[in-house]
């Protein structure tokens, strides 16, 4: 199919009169357009119409999504730039195109900003402990205060801070923070918060992180980190004795969204993770007697296994409820609360006020 679709792109492009034209496969559902021309709106257009000339093929339905910009010396730079539009398109509630890289180039002047200021805005989603009632566990949500623009969520600025080789830099001024305060508030709550693979591949950060835990006064056992699964399951083995030593070090380990794939039993059979958390899917869907009975197995199973079980996206009293008969550990959502700012969770949890 995307060898038809090229040669018809390739024929469109050649009648526009587009004549040094390359089309290259990037990988299995994409591919690069080079082409020399001085017109790029005009390049921009023969595309749009492409598209909307070849919404279907062979009676199947095709979502495109695709960028154009300026082709400079470097590359490899170039591509990112592409990729990363696109990352930033498909993310957005608006079914707009991005004609060019000045919008990337913004949100990466404002990351890039908002980082070296440390304008970070942290919230936290109370976790509730089905077995006790009580609330122990917060994961930590991180946004970006960017001025003069809305503030910037983590699947705008994360791609660009992976493509410019900062995301250590970024996780480890995250862990500092949430350090910092577990100090402040009751040591029986744990923090809960993802580091991107990239660092969790790092023996250097891994190194910078335990020697930082060394440095404070908390038990290990308080930090939670959680792998987001869509991101990890193609080079898991890439990081499992970091995990390993991270673990015998007294960090929990998390892995997040679990069951949106089918590796994800095979992350069970290669790592002993201490808590999962279901994709939301299972939570949404919960009153499907198949989701459900798949969600019933799957607690299961990680009761046998010793691992503690999350369900979120938990927003009514009735999904509460049936969990409750599952009998899974914890859940999270508008039914148990509304996120916290800091300010919040410090009233409600610091050592003073208990």
């Amino acid at each position: 199919m995307l060898k038809t679709l090229t040669a018809k792109l390739g024929t469109a492009l050649n009648i526009k009169d587009f004549k040094f034209t390359i089309i290259g496969k990037k990988n299995y559902n994409a591919f690069l357009v080079a082409t020399k021309t001085n017109d790029k709106d005009k390049l921009f257009n023969v595309i749009k119409t492409f598209i909307s000339t070849h919404g279907k093929l062979n009676k199947i339905d095709i979502e495109y999504n695709f960028a154009v910009t300026n082709c400079t010396k470097h590359y490899d730079k170039t591509i990112v730039y592409l990729k990363d539009i696109i990352k930033i398109q498909k993310n957005s509630s608006k079914n707009e195109y991005i004609e060019n890289n000045i919008e990337i180039e913004e949100i990466e002047q404002v990351t890039l900003q908002s980082l070296e200021h440390k304008n970070l805005i942290f919230t936290y989603k109370p976790l509730l402990n089905l077995h006790d009632n009580s609330i122990n566990i917060y994961e930590v949500l991180v946004k970006l205060k960017a001025n003069n623009s809305e503030d910037l969520l983590p699947r705008f600025y994360l791609p660009i801070l992976n493509s410019l080789g900062l995301s250590r830099e970024y996780d480890i001024t995250i862990a500092k923070h949430i350090i910092k305060l577990l100090e402040k508030i009751d040591e029986n709550i744990a923090l809960a918060f993802n580091l991107s693979p990239f660092s969790l591949r790092d023996t250097g950060f891994q190194k910078k992180l335990i020697k930082l835990i060394k440095s404070c006064k908390i038990n290990p056992n308080r930090i939670i980190i959680q792998l987001y699964e869509r991101k990890t399951h193609h080079d898991l083995s890439g990081y499992l004795k970091i995990l390993e030593t991270l673990r015998e070090e007294g960090v929990r380990i998390c892995i997040d969204n679990f069951g949106s794939s089918s590796s994800s039993m095979d992350y069970l059979r290669h790592f002993k993770f201490d808590m999962i958390q279901f994709d939301r899917d299972y939570t949404q869907n919960i009153y499907d007697d198949r989701t459900g009975s798949i969600l019933w197995s799957m607690i299961e199973m990680s009761k046998k296994n010793s691992i503690l079980t999350v369900a979120k996206w938990v927003d009514k009293k009735e999904q509460k409820e049936l969990l409750e008969t599952f009998q899974i550990d914890y859940i999270q959502g508008f039914a148990v609360h509304k996120p916290l700012n800091e300010d919040e969770l410090l009233k409600n949890t610091a050592k003073d006020n208990l």
